[in-house]
């Protein structure tokens, strides 16, 4: 896979996990993709390796419930067919609390197919009270 092929598959997914297109994000993946995020399991129920089809399933549950949500994308850093995304995630959580997320997330893309992806998340705005 080239780094360009790689990319465009990073900016398709940036571009569907902004509008919350399930279909999209599913279509883009590999059967038996796996998504691991980092994470208390008991403070972030998706924390751990999930399939991807799960962990994406499972967006609208949380990101569904954001007000004015907005994804940034701060840059792209593509080798063969491994990328590194890093993303920002601002909107209005539950309760009215600010939401200001950023992320660091590994892409694995093999055959314009996404194989395995890493999200090291910062949750710091998940725990205010």
């Amino acid at each position: 896979m080239s780094t360009e092929e790689t990319r465009s598959v990073i900016e398709q997914w940036v571009g569907a996990i902004s509008v919350l297109d399930i279909a999209a994000l599913q279509n883009i993946a590999a059967p038996g993709a796996r998504y691991w995020t980092s994470g208390p399991k008991e403070k972030i129920p998706f924390a751990g390796d999930l399939s991807y089809a799960d962990r994406i399933g499972g967006m609208p549950k949380g990101l569904g419930q954001v007000k004015s949500r907005k994804f940034t994308n701060r840059g792209i850093v593509v080798e063969g067919d491994t990328g590194v995304l890093e993303l920002h995630l601002t909107g209005e959580g539950q309760g009215g609390y600010p939401i200001d997320n950023g992320v660091m997330i590994k892409f694995v893309v093999k055959d314009g197919k996404i194989q395995d992806v890493r999200e090291y998340m910062d949750a710091t705005s998940f725990f205010r009270s």
